[in-house]
Protein backbone atom coordinates (compact mmCIF):
# COMPACT_ATOMS: atom_id res chain seq x y z
CA UNK A 1 0.00 0.00 0.00
CA UNK A 2 1.58 3.69 -0.65
CA UNK A 3 2.23 6.57 1.35
CA UNK A 4 -0.90 8.33 0.13
CA UNK A 5 -3.65 5.10 0.36
CA UNK A 6 -2.09 4.51 3.39
CA UNK A 7 -2.74 7.93 5.15
CA UNK A 8 -6.40 8.09 2.79
CA UNK A 9 -6.95 4.95 4.98
CA UNK A 10 -5.70 6.08 8.10
CA UNK A 11 -8.03 9.35 7.21
CA UNK A 12 -11.22 6.97 7.11
CA UNK A 13 -10.51 4.81 10.04
CA UNK A 14 -10.52 7.87 12.32
CA UNK A 15 -13.53 9.14 10.56
CA UNK A 16 -15.28 5.75 11.34
CA UNK A 17 -13.90 5.97 15.02
CA UNK A 18 -15.04 9.14 15.58
CA UNK A 19 -18.72 8.73 14.43
CA UNK A 20 -18.88 5.14 16.60
CA UNK A 21 -17.77 7.42 19.61
CA UNK A 22 -20.26 10.00 19.12
CA UNK A 23 -23.02 7.44 18.60
CA UNK A 24 -22.17 5.40 22.37
CA UNK A 25 -21.76 9.03 23.89
CA UNK A 26 -25.09 9.95 22.49
CA UNK A 27 -26.80 7.06 23.85
CA UNK A 28 -24.97 6.54 27.01
CA UNK A 29 -25.74 10.42 27.99
CA UNK A 30 -29.58 9.54 26.74
CA UNK A 31 -29.67 6.44 28.51
CA UNK A 32 -28.13 8.02 32.04
CA UNK A 33 -30.72 10.76 31.42
CA UNK A 34 -33.33 9.07 31.05
CA UNK A 35 -32.70 6.94 33.78
CA UNK A 36 -33.14 10.62 36.04
CA UNK A 37 -36.59 11.46 34.90
CA UNK A 38 -39.81 10.48 36.06
CA UNK A 39 -40.95 7.58 34.46
CA UNK A 40 -43.89 6.43 36.48
CA UNK A 41 -45.84 8.83 38.87
CA UNK A 42 -49.16 7.77 41.62
CA UNK A 43 -51.44 8.22 43.67
CA UNK A 44 -52.20 6.38 47.23
CA UNK A 45 -54.16 6.61 50.07
CA UNK A 46 -53.94 4.70 53.46
CA UNK A 47 -56.83 5.77 55.73
CA UNK A 48 -54.61 7.60 57.80
CA UNK A 49 -54.24 11.07 55.68
CA UNK A 50 -55.40 12.57 52.46
CA UNK A 51 -54.06 10.58 49.13
CA UNK A 52 -50.29 10.88 48.65
CA UNK A 53 -48.45 11.68 45.40
CA UNK A 54 -45.60 9.85 44.20
CA UNK A 55 -42.86 9.10 41.21
CA UNK A 56 -40.36 6.66 40.33
CA UNK A 57 -37.49 8.07 37.89
CA UNK A 58 -36.30 5.44 35.44
CA UNK A 59 -33.46 4.03 37.76
CA UNK A 60 -35.77 3.36 40.36
CA UNK A 61 -38.25 1.62 37.93
CA UNK A 62 -35.82 -0.04 35.55
CA UNK A 63 -32.84 -0.38 37.60
CA UNK A 64 -30.60 -1.58 34.57
CA UNK A 65 -30.59 1.85 32.89
CA UNK A 66 -27.66 3.31 35.14
CA UNK A 67 -25.39 -0.35 34.88
CA UNK A 68 -25.97 -0.35 31.12
CA UNK A 69 -25.04 3.22 30.56
CA UNK A 70 -22.03 2.45 32.50
CA UNK A 71 -21.42 0.10 30.19
CA UNK A 72 -21.74 2.27 27.36
CA UNK A 73 -19.40 4.43 28.44
CA UNK A 74 -16.83 1.89 28.74
CA UNK A 75 -17.60 0.63 25.37
CA UNK A 76 -16.23 4.35 24.74
CA UNK A 77 -12.85 3.48 26.59
CA UNK A 78 -12.84 -0.09 24.77
CA UNK A 79 -13.34 1.26 21.06
CA UNK A 80 -9.73 2.42 21.27
CA UNK A 81 -7.72 0.06 23.52
CA UNK A 82 -8.64 -2.93 21.24
CA UNK A 83 -8.59 -3.65 17.57
CA UNK A 84 -9.22 -6.78 15.27
CA UNK A 85 -11.50 -9.20 16.78
CA UNK A 86 -11.66 -8.09 20.33
CA UNK A 87 -13.25 -5.30 19.09
CA UNK A 88 -15.59 -7.50 17.66
CA UNK A 89 -16.24 -8.80 21.29
CA UNK A 90 -16.94 -5.26 22.88
CA UNK A 91 -18.99 -4.52 19.54
CA UNK A 92 -21.30 -7.50 20.87
CA UNK A 93 -21.38 -6.40 24.52
CA UNK A 94 -22.14 -3.24 23.08
CA UNK A 95 -24.96 -4.12 21.01
CA UNK A 96 -26.66 -6.52 23.49
CA UNK A 97 -26.47 -3.90 26.67
CA UNK A 98 -28.35 -1.45 23.57
CA UNK A 99 -31.17 -3.52 22.56
CA UNK A 100 -31.37 -4.10 26.57
CA UNK A 101 -32.19 -0.73 26.96
CA UNK A 102 -34.64 -0.87 24.34
CA UNK A 103 -36.16 -3.91 25.23
CA UNK A 104 -36.81 -2.52 29.06
CA UNK A 105 -37.93 0.99 28.07
CA UNK A 106 -40.14 -0.67 25.37
CA UNK A 107 -41.79 -2.53 28.20
CA UNK A 108 -41.90 0.28 30.34
CA UNK A 109 -43.73 2.25 27.50
CA UNK A 110 -46.09 -0.60 26.69
CA UNK A 111 -47.79 -1.92 29.99
CA UNK A 112 -49.63 -0.17 32.26
CA UNK A 113 -47.93 0.55 35.97
CA UNK A 114 -48.77 -2.22 38.01
CA UNK A 115 -50.49 -1.04 41.61
CA UNK A 116 -48.56 -4.02 42.84
CA UNK A 117 -45.26 -3.09 41.79
CA UNK A 118 -46.25 0.44 42.57
CA UNK A 119 -46.45 -0.72 46.56
CA UNK A 120 -43.02 -2.86 46.35
CA UNK A 121 -41.00 -0.38 44.81
CA UNK A 122 -42.15 2.72 46.95
CA UNK A 123 -41.95 0.10 49.84
CA UNK A 124 -45.49 1.40 51.21
CA UNK A 125 -47.23 0.49 54.20
CA UNK A 126 -48.95 -2.40 54.75
CA UNK A 127 -52.93 -1.34 53.70
CA UNK A 128 -52.02 1.80 51.37
CA UNK A 129 -54.22 1.13 48.30
CA UNK A 130 -53.01 2.71 45.12
CA UNK A 131 -55.36 5.07 43.74
CA UNK A 132 -53.80 6.55 40.04
CA UNK A 133 -50.69 5.39 38.87
CA UNK A 134 -49.53 7.02 35.17
CA UNK A 135 -47.13 6.43 32.83
CA UNK A 136 -44.39 9.41 31.53
CA UNK A 137 -43.84 8.24 28.03
CA UNK A 138 -41.19 11.21 27.34
CA UNK A 139 -38.03 9.93 29.11
CA UNK A 140 -38.98 6.35 28.28
CA UNK A 141 -38.91 7.26 24.44
CA UNK A 142 -35.60 8.73 25.24
CA UNK A 143 -34.21 5.53 26.55
CA UNK A 144 -35.47 4.28 23.53
CA UNK A 145 -33.04 6.36 21.23
CA UNK A 146 -30.53 5.89 23.31
CA UNK A 147 -30.49 2.34 23.14
CA UNK A 148 -31.23 2.34 19.49
CA UNK A 149 -27.75 4.52 18.99
CA UNK A 150 -25.52 2.27 21.37
CA UNK A 151 -27.15 -0.51 19.11
CA UNK A 152 -26.14 1.11 16.25
CA UNK A 153 -22.13 2.02 17.14
CA UNK A 154 -22.13 -1.58 18.88
CA UNK A 155 -23.01 -3.09 15.57
CA UNK A 156 -20.54 -1.18 13.28
CA UNK A 157 -17.94 -2.10 15.69
CA UNK A 158 -18.49 -5.81 15.04
CA UNK A 159 -18.88 -5.54 11.05
CA UNK A 160 -15.93 -3.14 10.82
CA UNK A 161 -13.76 -3.33 13.48
CA UNK A 162 -10.61 -1.01 13.61
CA UNK A 163 -7.85 -2.87 11.73
CA UNK A 164 -5.00 -4.72 13.62
CA UNK A 165 -1.67 -2.50 13.76
CA UNK A 166 1.06 -4.13 11.64
CA UNK A 167 4.10 -4.97 13.52
CA UNK A 168 6.81 -2.55 12.56
CA UNK A 169 9.83 -3.17 10.70
CA UNK A 170 11.94 -3.68 13.95
CA UNK A 171 9.69 -7.04 14.33
CA UNK A 172 10.93 -8.59 10.96
CA UNK A 173 12.90 -11.59 11.40
CA UNK A 174 16.89 -10.58 10.50
CA UNK A 175 16.90 -12.26 7.06
CA UNK A 176 13.55 -10.16 5.63
CA UNK A 177 15.53 -6.91 7.63
CA UNK A 178 18.37 -7.67 5.82
CA UNK A 179 16.52 -8.13 2.32
CA UNK A 180 14.09 -4.74 2.63
CA UNK A 181 17.89 -2.73 3.53
CA UNK A 182 19.44 -4.57 0.61
CA UNK A 183 16.64 -3.80 -1.75
CA UNK A 184 16.05 0.04 -0.49
CA UNK A 185 20.05 0.73 -0.65
CA UNK A 186 20.13 -0.99 -4.09
CA UNK A 187 17.08 1.21 -5.04
CA UNK A 188 18.96 4.23 -3.66
CA UNK A 189 22.22 3.91 -6.02
CA UNK A 190 20.45 3.55 -9.07
CA UNK A 191 18.42 6.85 -8.40
CA UNK A 192 20.19 9.99 -8.98
CA UNK A 193 21.25 12.07 -6.16
CA UNK A 194 19.03 15.14 -4.86
CA UNK A 195 15.84 13.32 -6.63
CA UNK A 196 13.56 14.08 -4.50
CA UNK A 197 13.47 17.48 -5.14
CA UNK A 198 15.06 20.51 -6.59
CA UNK A 199 17.52 22.33 -5.57
CA UNK A 200 19.04 22.14 -1.60
CA UNK A 201 15.83 20.97 -0.09
CA UNK A 202 16.14 17.68 -2.32
CA UNK A 203 20.21 17.62 -1.86
CA UNK A 204 18.64 17.86 1.80
CA UNK A 205 16.09 15.30 1.69
CA UNK A 206 18.79 13.06 -0.19
CA UNK A 207 21.05 13.00 2.31
CA UNK A 208 18.47 11.97 5.08
CA UNK A 209 17.60 9.48 3.57
CA UNK A 210 21.31 8.04 2.53
CA UNK A 211 21.79 8.59 6.51
CA UNK A 212 18.90 6.59 7.28
CA UNK A 213 19.83 3.63 5.14
CA UNK A 214 23.08 3.46 6.16
CA UNK A 215 21.99 3.31 9.39
CA UNK A 216 19.34 0.96 8.79
CA UNK A 217 22.22 -1.23 6.85
CA UNK A 218 23.83 -1.08 9.95
CA UNK A 219 21.53 -2.39 12.18
CA UNK A 220 20.73 -5.36 10.04
CA UNK A 221 24.43 -6.54 9.96
CA UNK A 222 24.99 -5.38 6.37
CA UNK A 223 28.09 -3.21 5.09
CA UNK A 224 26.47 -0.07 3.56
CA UNK A 225 29.96 0.59 1.71
CA UNK A 226 30.14 -2.58 -0.37
CA UNK A 227 28.82 -1.69 -3.67
CA UNK A 228 27.43 -4.89 -5.68
CA UNK A 229 27.48 -2.87 -8.71
CA UNK A 230 30.42 -3.89 -10.94
CA UNK A 231 29.96 -0.67 -12.68
CA UNK A 232 29.98 1.55 -9.72
CA UNK A 233 33.02 -0.79 -7.77
CA UNK A 234 35.25 -1.13 -10.49
CA UNK A 235 37.60 1.22 -10.18
CA UNK A 236 38.96 -0.33 -6.71
CA UNK A 237 42.61 -1.90 -7.55
CA UNK A 238 43.43 -5.49 -6.36
CA UNK A 239 46.03 -5.56 -3.44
Amino acid sequence: MSDGAGAAARRGDARRMAAVAGLLALGALATWAAGRMDWVGYTYENGLQPPVDGSFDGAAWASELTPLALVLLAGIAALFAVRGWAQRVIGLIVTAAGATVVVRSAMALTSAAEPAEVVRLGELRAGAVVTAAQTHPGPIVLAIVGGVLAAAAGLLMVVRPRPRRELPSKYETPAARRDSVAKAMAARRGRAPGAAGGGAAGAAADDDMTQRLMWEALDSGTDPTEDDDPAVGGGRADG
